[in-house]
């Protein structure tokens, strides 16, 4: 696998070879957390019309920067959040995790940012947003946003993870997707299929850029 790492210009041609991802041992879930996921799995009313911006033609779509599809063959349910998955400590990544997960089932449509549709780049910034966190608009812009993670071993809850998509290549990704943690991703995937989880071993071959859009807060009393 070819990773570039996406620097403050157009993505790194400098390539590395990645290691397989770290596979964290999962826990039981319980409490708020189960209550948390358990409605994470009702999938999104989608009556409301989405919010798609302006225009939603060929130029808009090359402008977003979001290339309709995802990573792999759909593996898992598009709603079921495995038993042994937990939500990241860290409150930020906590929030944005969350709020990905909550839209599982929530249909894809080009240039829509929420609250009841989704494009690729639309829903990491909409979930970053409800963590407090601003990110771009448009994949071809998040490729530049945070900092560049190294390698997929270093991937943390929250984490953007770019693939080439239909419509891009290693040097310009066109698709995004949003690391929840436990070697899954969220994804909104295409047009026909709307926002599901996939492995994330599905799309190790073709990820060419991580960006971290957030550090951990510092714990309390770490503050000065």
């Amino acid at each position: 696998m070819v990773f570039h790492a996406a620097g403050p210009g157009p993505a790194g041609s400098a390539a590395q070879r990645l290691p397989r991802p770290l596979r964290p041992a999962g826990t039981t879930r319980s409490g708020a957390d189960a209550a948390v996921l358990d409605r994470a799995e009702q999938p999104t009313p989608q009556h409301d019309s989405p919010d798609t911006g302006s225009d939603t033609g060929e130029a808009h779509r090359a402008a977003l920067g979001c290339a309709n599809r995802g990573g792999s063959d759909l593996p898992l349910d598009p709603q079921k959040i495995p038993d042994d998955f937990t939500l990241p400590d860290d409150p930020r990544r906590r929030a944005a995790v969350k709020y990905a997960l909550s839209k599982l089932g929530a249909p894809y449509v080009w240039g829509a940012k929420g609250p009841n549709a989704y494009d690729c780049s639309g829903l990491t910034q909409a979930a970053w947003a409800h963590a407090g966190v601003g990110i771009s608009a448009g994949t071809t812009n998040q490729v530049h946003d945070g900092r560049a993670v190294g390698s997929i071993a270093q991937l943390a809850p929250g984490d953007l993870v770019f693939i080439p998509g239909s419509l891009g290549s290693p040097a310009n990704p066109r698709h995004v997707g949003l690391y929840a943690g436990h070697g899954l991703i969220v994804n909104a995937y295409d047009t026909d299929t709307g926002v599901i989880l996939e492995k994330l071993s599905a799309w190790n071959d073709d990820i060419v850029a991580i960006r971290r859009v957030a550090e951990p807060t510092a714990p309390q009393g770490n503050r000065t």
